[in-house]
């Protein structure tokens, strides 16, 4: 009869009616969020579907529960009910159980990061279609052979590392670069890729257009490294530094009197000479400049006779003897040499020959008719007595000075006295001595 009671039905034994209604007669459970209400045959009246129809209908409402205390249909649908957020970009949308319709996939996910080339797969919300770039990061496929661990960046593919990963591995292989044509490692390395040419005569060894060389040697070091050992070069057939040094490497034989060192045919033969040689004989002061072999230092006594100087220009050149400055050549100067020049004394002042010679020093003026020159204490030669007789009262009236032929046959002066054969006095006259007087026989 459509009320609550389901145990209206006749019940024989009784005699009344309180028997079970038969299952699926109509009752009322007095509920509105139940409907198509049904006995159970037990005697209790059941509710069946909901009244509320648009429960995961698929559209974007998810507030179409049924409220009992509303008696409407405006409760929050159950958790996961279907749903449609109106979104391209989700699917498997579903109601959260509070009211909100969400959705937790992409249409566009089993194209995302499949490893293909096409970085631009994403969903693209406003166009509705996959073509968004894909995130940073995700997997895909350049097509180039020489990259590895391809990702998306910015919507582009690109490659990471290389598979070639033999490249300065420090082998003797400078052709395991990858070869992008050969889709191999076979490409030229590096240039300045680190590898090992395998001789022991080179250091920091590098590929350089696909050959492997060193530019370093191990016994460098050792190579005129200036001690006495002239076989420090490579050996690459023993690996050791064992060969003869180059010539001209410099070396050390211990001696320090024979100059500088250098190797010679794996010996330290060559030497430079005496280190103390441009002081010896330099005309300096110091007579103590030769090698002192047990010093290591130019102190020993310079040579007898070495040039030295101390400083003292009027006793000459100077000599050493027995390690001082000791020798002179004596006086440079001319000094009084009985020439015209009274200027010829040394003058220690000035380092010249221009003092004056002494006074009275014998000099010649260069003149004929005078004699025993002397210098005068102002430096000048002065000439003394006519060297000629003269008009000397005897016959002999050309006996004056002849500065010209240097010899006294000028003539006297006329009217000077002379000696007459005739025993009378005469005078002069043009040379020749000529009598006053007549006497007789004369």
């Amino acid at each position: 009869d459509g009320d609550s009671d389901c145990s209206e039905t006749c019940d024989e034994a009784a005699n009344a009616c309180s028997g079970n209604d038969p299952v699926g007669a109509s009752c009322n459970d007095g509920l509105f969020c139940t409907a198509q209400d049904a006995c159970d045959g037990a005697g209790t009246c059941d509710g069946g579907g909901t009244p509320c129809a648009g429960v995961g209908d698929g559209d974007d409402d998810c507030n179409e529960g049924c409220n009992e205390g509303t008696d409407t249909c405006t409760a929050p649908d159950p958790f996961g009910a279907s749903c449609n957020d109106g979104l391209f970009c989700t699917t498997t949308d579903s109601c959260d159980g509070t009211g909100t319709c969400g959705g937790t996939g992409n249409p566009c996910g089993a194209q995302i990061g499949d490893g293909d080339s096409d970085c631009t797969e994403n969903c693209n919300e406003l166009t509705d279609a996959c073509t968004a770039p894909d995130p940073n990061g995700v997997t895909c496929n350049d097509g180039l052979f020489c990259t590895l661990v391809d990702t998306c960046q910015n919507g582009s593919c690109s490659g990471g590392s290389s598979p070639c990963v033999t490249v300065g591995d420090a082998d003797g292989d400078c052709s395991e670069s990858c070869d992008e044509s050969a889709n191999a490692c076979s490409g030229n390395d590096p240039n300045g890729s680190s590898c090992n040419d395998n001789l022991f005569c080179t250091l920091s060894d590098f590929c350089t257009n696909g050959a492997c060389g060193g530019n370093g040697n191990p016994c460098a070091g050792q190579i005129g490294d200036a001690d006495t050992d002239c076989s420090e070069s490579c050996n690459e057939t023993t690996n050791l530094c064992t060969n003869a040094d180059p010539n001209g490497s410099a070396c050390n034989d211990g001696l320090h009197c024979n100059g500088a060192d250098s190797c010679s045919g794996g010996v330290c033969s060559g030497h430079a000479g005496n280190p103390c040689a441009g002081q010896i004989g330099d005309a300096d002061t110091d007579c103590s400049e030769s090698c002192n072999e047990g010093a290591n230092a130019c102190t020993s006594n310079d040579p007898n006779g070495s040039a030295c100087n101390d400083n003292l220009f009027c006793n000459g050149a100077d000599t050493c003897s027995a390690g001082v400055c000791s020798g002179h050549a004596g006086d440079p100067c001319p000094g009084p040499d009985n020439d015209n020049n009274c200027g010829e004394s040394c003058n220690e002042g000035g380092n010249a020959c221009n003092a004056n010679d002494p006074n009275a020093s014998v000099c010649n003026d260069g003149l004929f008719c005078t004699s025993n020159d002397r210098c005068n204490a102002g430096g000048v030669c002065v000439g003394g007595a006519n060297p000629c007789d003269g008009p000397d009262g005897d016959l002999d009236c050309s006996e004056g000075c002849n500065e010209n032929s240097n010899n006294c046959s000028n003539d006297d002066p006329n009217g000077v006295t002379c000696d007459h054969d005739c025993f009378i006095d005469g005078v002069c006259t043009n040379g020749a001595c000529v009598s006053t007087c007549c006497v007789f026989g004369c």
